[in-house]
């Protein structure tokens, strides 16, 4: 365009060039390309690229492969990797592709390369945890006009010196960093409310009278408290039995569905503790409590919040 500009006000295609810093060749290539197609020839031309090698239908029955997974494709794996999805493509559908069109392809239709959380086999399935989600919010509305507090509770286990994350060694050394569990370790049980507070109690370690002693102390800090938590062995009747007794049935406590540690945000709360201390090192289990307790009481350590479908 600046071209076009020059050569109206007057100036030579060898001024113009100068002017732009670019051959005379492209200064005339330029005006005549403007000359011959008009100003939107000053944009290049895209390319559509090659045509693909599979037509409509193929291409939905692939998507609908990936979405079912490997295994229903029989195809000797739990997750799709591009070598993978190649290898299904040419013996569904007899077509070559390289592995960058395949991820070009997968792309461009929804899928992104993302790393999956472990599950347990015996967990809840997704219909399940939905379904607990509807009931878990009317059972919070419920207590929380009742004048309950909404808690989550779980138990979190930490070996001293066991919380390493990176550091600077020489390029050639392969870095190793020994971890000694007998020098102590540290169970803290923790709850986190709707309100942004929390509580949490250290102990050599996690079970059932120490539990107790826990949602006691919830109680005479809280009132009244309607605590979720997972089903630990040790999370047992006659352990609920004991705890209504000492608070006058005023904790009432609700169990999340089997192996779903996704819906208890306190899940998250250890993994901001962890982050905290991570590189620490300890020489005995009081110094742990002490820095944990200091980054929660200075705040350094903030309190995750409750999930959406607990929140009022």
């Amino acid at each position: 365009m600046l071209a076009c500009i020059y050569k109206k006000e007057g100036m030579s295609i060898t001024d113009i060039a100068k002017t732009l810093n670019t051959p005379r060749t492209n200064v005339d290539r330029w005006l005549s390309t403007i000359a011959l197609h008009g100003l939107s020839s000053r944009y290049d031309i895209k390319n559509k690229g090659a045509k693909c090698k599979l037509d409509s239908k193929q291409m939905t029955r692939l998507v609908l492969d990936l979405d079912a997974g490997p295994a229903a494709a029989n195809m000797g794996a739990n997750m799709w990797t591009v070598p993978l999805i190649t290898k299904h493509i040419k013996r569904k559908f007899g077509v070559d592709y390289n592995t960058h069109s395949v991820w070009e392809m997968v792309r461009r239709r929804g899928f992104s390369y993302k790393l999956p959380r472990p599950a347990n086999p015996k967990a809840a399935n997704r219909r399940e945890r939905r379904a607990f989600k509807k009931k878990a919010a009317k059972l919070a509305a419920a207590y929380r006009k009742a004048g309950y507090t909404v808690f989550v509770a779980d138990e979190m286990h930490l070996v001293l010196n066991g919380a390493v994350k990176m550091g600077w060694f020489r390029e050639d050394e392969r870095p190793v960093i020994e971890i000694n569990s007998r020098k102590g370790r540290i169970s803290i049980i923790g709850a986190i409310g709707e309100s942004g507070g929390g509580s949490f109690m250290f102990y050599k370690t996690a079970n059932a009278p120490n539990m107790i002693k826990f949602l006691v102390q919830l109680h005479k800090r809280f009132g009244k408290v309607l605590v979720f938590m997972d089903n630990a062995a040790y999370h047992s009747k006659s352990m609920l039995e004991e705890v209504g007794h000492l608070t006058g049935g005023e904790v009432a406590v609700k169990f999340l569905p089997k192996y779903t540690p996704e819906l208890n945000p306190i899940e998250t709360q250890w993994v901001v503790i962890r982050r905290h201390i991570g590189n620490s090192w300890f020489d005995n289990v009081d110094d742990a409590r002490r820095t944990i307790r200091n980054g929660l009481r200075r705040k350094l350590i903030p309190i995750v919040k409750l999930h959406d479908y607990l929140l009022p």
